[in-house]
């Protein structure tokens, strides 16, 4: 591989991005990811860190080779990197994201897929797609709501101002702030902790936060039924059918009074007009094709949707 590296060394793993300067991702790269994480989960590595080479972690997208890409071109190449995320979340072992300088963007999303961020006192974290006039096209800002709040994610989306290491600890996105010179210290001796931990109840314990994700999907928003369905959160989600029954869902369950804020409701078919912003199978204007939503029958327009995943 050319811009990703993989180094295993007994326990610990280590994906490097190496494309100086900045390793802006770029279509090589994007694939190149997606392999070093089948390698890593293909191993007996238990934990891993996600690095990047030179002075910056990532400068996010190598937009550069997007211009005059037809539309059609650039959502697979797009889905590419989606995908390599997808594999990132869903590895059964901890994994850490040691970030310097700038973390930008995509880089940024690469960052939050991973369970922990540990950052030298250099690092800034940026999401400067505002100003490209395009959202964050991995799901950054549901990843940043998950872990700082609605109010939070939307401050550092929409403003695109950078923010230093130690704000975003103080805001509970950064695990941990050290110096710069401290950093790869601070992170071997994490890794070798997880490492040595119980992979077995590290994994059940992300098994757990993947039920708690399906399910506040599935009880905040209509589900694509599609296998796989790639929506806003980056997340594959599972099928409505293969979830646990859920008390908030059930229509055949009345609710519980408990007030105007945070009372149950009971599910209702949703009409057939529905729109589906979140789903990003389609580009805007087009209509679903083979992404249905629950309750609603025929295709079903997305007006705002973006390349997450490849077309079904």
């Amino acid at each position: 591989m050319d811009y990703v590296s993989v180094v295993i060394d007994q326990e610990v793993a280590r994906i490097t991005l190496d494309a100086p300067p900045g390793n802006r991702i770029n279509f090589q790269m994007r694939e190149e990811l997606g392999q070093a994480v089948d390698r890593v989960a293909a191993g007996t590595a238990r934990a891993l860190l996600v690095t990047g080479a030179g002075e910056d972690f990532c400068l996010g997208g190598d937009a550069r080779q997007w211009v005059d890409v037809p539309v059609e071109k650039l959502r697979p190449k797009i889905a590419v990197f989606a995908e390599a995320l997808h594999k990132l979340e869903q590895l059964r072992i901890p994994t850490i994201a040691v970030v310097q300088g700038t973390c930008a963007g995509g880089g940024f999303e690469l960052a939050l897929s991973c369970d922990l961020i540990l950052a030298g006192e250099s690092a800034r974290f940026v999401f400067p797609e505002a100003f490209l006039g395009i959202m964050t096209l991995q799901g950054g800002i549901v990843q940043l709501a998950e872990r700082v709040g609605r109010a939070r994610a939307i401050e550092l989306v929409m403003t695109g101002e950078p923010q230093p290491a130690r704000r975003l600890a103080d805001w509970n996105i950064v695990t941990n702030v050290v110096p710069d010179p401290e950093l790869d210290a601070e992170a071997a001796a994490w890794a070798d902790r997880l490492g040595h931990g119980p992979t077995a109840t590290y994994a059940a314990t992300k098994d757990l936060l993947e039920i708690w994700r399906s399910e506040a999907a599935m009880r905040h928003g209509p589900a694509c039924t599609t296998s796989p369905c790639r929506c806003s959160s980056g997340r594959t989600y599972r099928q409505p059918s293969a979830q646990p029954p859920s008390p908030w869902t059930q229509a055949s369950r009345s609710p519980r009074p408990r007030g105007r804020i945070g009372r149950p409701r009971r599910a209702e078919p949703l009409p057939s007009s529905t729109a589906a912003p979140w789903c990003l199978l389609t580009a805007p204007g087009e209509t679903g094709r083979g992404c249905s939503i629950a309750g609603v029958a025929g295709p079903v327009r997305a007006p705002a949707c973006v390349p997450r995943g490849p077309a079904l």
